[in-house]
């Protein structure tokens, strides 16, 4: 739960973060009261991290399916929001999908990078426990 729980605020800060970023770049002067819009970005991640869960419950032997699938789940969800909050008279949909394909990828690099420092260690602890059972066995000859 704990881990979920950051995942949806991390998420959630790169989609206002972006968001910012692109309605100063496209829309200069424009008035960036963000309290409606974060929230209802707040819940569209919730409902994303839910459905991610279920589906990482389901391997392929596809990683890149597995990736695509999540990708359109994600971009799924946030177009049913864009029409229910009316996001698309502001932002339009390309780039929300854009800013969903951004968001994944950099959690995907980060997770990816996690998974490696995690492999690093393991082997790490492996060559030690190796180093020291050959130390044992030279002792016992």
């Amino acid at each position: 739960m704990k881990r979920t729980t950051i995942n949806i605020m991390a998420t959630t800060a790169m989609s206002v973060l972006i968001l910012a970023i692109i309605v100063r770049i496209t829309m200069p002067g424009y008035d960036l009261y963000f309290t409606r819009t974060v929230l209802e970005s707040f819940a569209a991640n919730v409902v994303i991290h839910i459905g991610l869960k279920v589906t990482r419950k389901y391997e392929s032997i596809f990683f890149a399916a597995e990736v695509l699938l999540d990708t359109l789940y994600t971009i799924a969800v946030l177009v049913i929001f864009g029409f229910v909050f009316g996001w698309f008279g502001t932002i339009p949909v390309g780039t929300l999908a854009a800013i969903a394909v951004i968001i994944h990828l950099v959690g995907l690099l980060l997770s990816l990078s996690r998974m490696r420092g995690d492999a690093d260690t393991i082997n790490g602890l492996i060559d030690k426990r190796k180093k020291k059972q050959s130390k044992n066995r030279e002792c016992m000859k």
